[in-house]
């Protein structure tokens, strides 16, 4: 079990890490002239940098590659490791130059078999929905599309202020919650990089943004959400292996937790306002047969955001918005869940 003090001692030294960090880059980014230029399709007016995100990807992978030094080493843990690395080191670089649309979506790819090969080895890519198994070959579609879709759904609705840290730290706070119940020490620490790093970002980014995610910070958060599940049943899986039959607590509660199926609700409802605007948008313009993978300023969260007059307001009352509506959520499936 890990100890509160100690957590609590953890999570205001990575917020203060995490927030220098950010006002670093903000310096940086500026001198250098790596700024994200305002176009059409902008909310802002002025060149702002787009490379805050660097610190919660940065903290997240170094954090992990110590974990599983530390820890037992655990092979789903360790592939997602690697696919966060592959899957930032390409945003990082398309947040400094463009890079192809192809090789975007390749790594893309690649990260979500870096996560899911290891649980198919092992068994752990099992769902099961309203007490039905899934076949593996469907589950293994289905884990690729949320896998994916997650990345791009949190990179496209990362256009206005605050809206993509404020929902990070929401989502990450429900896992806390969820971890820390099952005492899974790997997703806790996990959760609580994801909350306090997006927190310090935050700092500098809700409106008026001084500095943007940037992909490098969306794309990640996207694929370490959509990972979650999977993380959670590899840990526990864990558990089991180290004490089959010891009446441990951390046994006991994970003979308890629901099937992965149930997990990947869970893992949908934490993010649930970004997945309905970003199909419901996509479908839109599918039915409208314009080209869905042309950037664009027709999100549901962008139309209303516009409709301010004031861009500070709308992008705060927004943002808030979202984040509240993931936390109602989520309330509710703590509440049906108990």
């Amino acid at each position: 079990m890990i100890n509160p003090l100690a957590a609590f001692i953890f999570m205001i030294c990575t917020f203060g890490i995490s927030t220098i960090s950010v006002k670093v880059l903000n310096h940086w980014a500026r001198q250098r002239n790596i700024l994200d230029q305002p176009n059409e399709r902008s909310f802002h007016s002025t060149p702002t940098p787009r490379i805050g995100g660097l610190p919660i990807w940065g903290l997240g992978a170094i954090t992990l590659g110590i974990t599983l030094a530390v820890w037992p080493f655990n092979w789903t843990w360790a592939g997602y490791l690697v696919g966060s690395i592959a899957l930032g080191s390409v945003a990082l670089l398309d947040d400094y130059q463009s890079v192809s649309r192809r090789l975007r979506f390749g790594v893309q790819l690649f990260s979500a078999s870096l996560l899911l090969a290891p649980s198919l080895f092992f068994g752990y890519l099992d769902i099961s929905l309203l007490d039905t198994s899934v076949p593996t070959v469907l589950a293994i579609g289905i884990y690729f599309t949320f896998v994916v879709g997650m990345v791009n759904a949190y990179n496209f609705m990362d256009g206005i202020d605050g809206i993509s840290g404020l929902q990070g730290i929401v989502a990450a706070s429900a896992w806390l919650v969820f971890a820390y119940q099952l005492n899974l020490p790997s997703t806790i620490l996990l959760s609580i990089i994801l909350a306090v790093t997006c927190a310090g970002f935050l700092v500098h980014n809700w409106a008026p943004a001084k500095i943007f995610m940037g992909d490098i910070g969306s794309t990640f958060l996207g694929y370490t959400f959509a990972s979650m599940p999977i993380l959670a049943f590899a840990e526990i899986a864990a558990i089991r292996h180290q004490n089959p039959e010891l009446p441990t607590a951390e046994a006991h509660l994970a003979s308890r937790i629901p099937d992965l199926g149930t997990l990947l609700i869970f893992a949908i409802i934490t993010v649930w306002p970004f997945i309905a605007d970003t199909a419901f948008t996509f479908t839109r313009r599918l039915l409208n047969r314009e080209n869905v993978f042309e950037a664009h300023r027709t999100h549901v969260y962008q139309r209303w955001a516009a409709r301010f007059p004031d861009r500070t307001t709308g992008h705060r009352a927004v943002s808030t918005t979202y984040a509240a509506m993931s936390a109602a959520g989520m309330l509710a499936f703590f509440l049906l869940a108990r």
